[in-house]
This record gives structure tokens, sequence and C-alpha cells, in this order.
């Protein structure tokens, strides 16, 4: 019989080199979860994470494997979030859904303008309005 012998960072995910190259100094990533970037930094971001960043190509690049930066701890866990998490029927964000599906016009334009600054056509209708409030919340969240 074969002892078991666990080998630290047997079992760690391969990482993919990421450069930031945009257009600003600092940009906080907020879609990957891969944090606040610096233009030329390179980070190990995991690999579904880093093909989505890599269609971005004003954006970021594939770096040389050497220059990744290690994390804080010393090690080189690869960063970023799969995006395929289910979210809660009892979410903030599913709250706010649920509000915007029984608004009125008026306050679907109220709330746009209120929460998000966004331009409202005075043309359009309550289904419009909606979707473009949905739309809102997912893209950039609830403040709060």
């Amino acid at each position: 019989m074969q002892d078991v012998v666990n080998v630290v960072g047997a079992s760690r995910v391969v990482a993919t080199p990421v450069e930031y190259i945009g257009k600003t100094d600092e940009y906080l990533d907020a879609l990957y979860g891969t944090g606040l970037w610096v233009r030329g930094q390179v980070k190990a971001v995991i690999p579904e994470v880093a093909a989505k960043m890599l269609v971005h190509i004003d954006q970021y690049v594939r770096a040389d494997p050497v220059s990744a930066e290690p994390t804080s701890d010393g090690l080189d866990e690869p960063i970023g979030q799969v995006a395929d998490k289910r979210e809660r029927a009892d979410s903030p964000e599913q709250s706010v859904r649920d509000s915007i599906a029984t608004m009125d016009r008026d306050g679907l334009r109220n709330f746009i303008t209120t929460n998000y600054r966004a331009p409202v056509d005075g043309r359009s209708g309550v289904a419009a309005l909606r979707e473009q409030a949905v739309r809102l919340v997912d893209q950039f969240g609830i403040a709060g």
C-alpha cells in the first residue's frame, strides 16, 4: 500500500501572464476581478479569464512568463474570477431588478438619471426604459 504524498503546489492552476498596455496610467479592472493595473504591469491570470482579457488587444497583451509579478505572500497564485457564478435570488441586484419591473415611465427615467447619470430619450416607452435600466444595473451594479 502506497502512502499519499501531498506535494505543495502540485495542484496549482497554470497561469497566463498578461500585461496591461491601455491608454490610462492606472486601470481598475472590475469586470474580470483582477484589480488595479498600472501601464506595463504584468500579472499572472487564470487561463479562462486571460483568454477573455486578451480579446481586448488595445488593453492587454500576453506577456513573457518570467515577468509576472509574484503575489504579496510570495506565491504565484493566479488572479481573476470566472464569471459563471450564479447570482442568488435574494441579491441586492435582483431586488433592484424587481423594483424596476414595477416602476412607471417617470420612475424609470428618474432612476436612470439619478443613479447612473445616463441620458434618457424622452420619447422612449416603458419597455425600452426598463431594458435600459436593467442593462445599467447589470453593467455597473448598484451603489451602496
